[in-house]
């Protein structure tokens, strides 16, 4: 498993490069676009800039970049994994310096500035970020011979590894695209998923426990939220700060967003609101339009509420029919919540022809 997990992500490195050298050819001298981003805020179901211009927000994500979701990068292990244990198994065999230089190969060729021009070309104006706490605390530590999870109550925040989301905010100042920030693995994790960086937890993750553990989880996720805003509190190219990716706790056997949910989301929300009072929050649905609350109910300002759809090939449904309930349900739950909505992912499989998705617009 060791092997298999290290020889993929060595490959993938290799690529990446060879894809960085021919790919330096296409113009990446670009000076980018002078058209300057301002603050953009919600004004009921709308997004709008300083000058109370109506905006929406097109983009794209930039998946398995700073976490490695295994049906988003080219590997074949024949199992999925999580970021952590890739991690713990590069530190390992190379040590830890070795697994980040490792990983710095890896996240230098994954996205380039290059990246950030064609979202532009194609005429997009935003990209969402997704990261996990292990991008920006002390995750892994040495015991003995042998290096190991960092115990939660031993995370701290570190302000070099913020070098990444720096560069990345940049690269959208200079080419005139918004960022969201979008914490997709929480400390603990929020839903047990490989795309949370750890599949420890299958039943929900650690970050809802009733235990100190979870205590703790939530506290440690709430400190790095708090650098984030504390960090980008005057920087309007991050136009949204996504507080958690898909936070489902398991009942009845299937993962949902529950009123202890909310109850987190409203506790994030203040923490935030105390040090950044300019940037919207985006707060994530499982799954469907109506399993959030009234934001009137905690006081959310300068919110959005946030769906993913995907309609898997297995539904037997066609996306035509799909999308377009989906669409009926976030029209309602818009005029239900006066807030804007954000289908921050979506996919299109089987039958994916560009036809299919012109509903998005709608």
């Amino acid at each position: 498993m060791r092997k298999r997990i290290i020889s993929a992500l060595l490959i993938v490195a290799i690529f990446a490069a060879l894809f960085a050298l021919v790919a330096c050819n296409d113009n990446g001298d670009d000076n980018g676009d002078e058209t300057v981003v301002t603050f953009v805020k919600t004004d009921g179901a709308k997004i709008i800039d300083e000058n109370g211009k109506a905006i929406g927000l097109y983009g794209t994500n930039l998946g398995g970049w700073l976490v490695q979701e295994s049906w988003l990068v080219p590997t074949d292990i024949g199992k999925t994994y999580g970021q952590i244990d890739m991690m713990l198994d590069l530190a390992n065999r190379f040590g830890e310096d070795g697994m980040y230089r490792l990983l710095d190969v890896y996240e230098d060729n994954w996205v380039s500035e290059l990246d950030f021009k064609r979202i532009k070309d194609l005429g997009l104006n935003c990209v969402r970020i997704p990261f996990t706490y292990m991008n920006l605390t002390n995750p892994i530590k040495k015991v003995g011979d042998k290096y190991e999870r960092t115990p939660y109550a031993e995370l701290a925040v570190d302000e070099s590894k913020f070098a990444r989301l720096d560069w990345a905010i940049e690269m959208c100042k200079k080419y005139s695209l918004y960022a969201i920030l979008d914490m997709h693995g929480a400390v603990g994790s929020q839903n047990g998923n490989d795309h949370s960086g750890d599949i420890a937890y299958p039943d929900g993750g650690r970050l809802w426990g009733d235990d100190e553990t979870g205590e703790i989880c939530r506290a440690k996720t709430k400190e790095i939220w708090i650098a984030i805003a504390n960090r980008y509190k005057n920087e309007p190219t991050v136009a949204v700060y996504d507080l958690m990716n898909e936070p489902g706790i398991k009942k009845n056997g299937n993962q949902t967003t529950t009123s202890r949910t909310h109850e987190y989301f409203d506790e994030l929300y203040k923490a935030i609101r105390e040090v950044d009072k300019n940037h919207i929050i985006s707060v994530e649905s499982c799954w469907t339009s109506f399993d959030l609350p009234n934001p009137a109910k905690y006081g959310w300002e300068n919110v959005i509420y946030q769906y993913h759809h995907y309609n898997w090939a297995s539904s037997g449904v066609a996306n035509a029919a799909y999308y377009g309930q989906q669409i009926t349900w976030n029209n309602l739950a818009t005029k239900k919540y006066n807030v804007p909505i954000l289908i921050g992912e979506f996919n299109v499989w089987p039958d994916s022809h560009k036809d299919k998705v012109k509903a998005t617009g709608k």
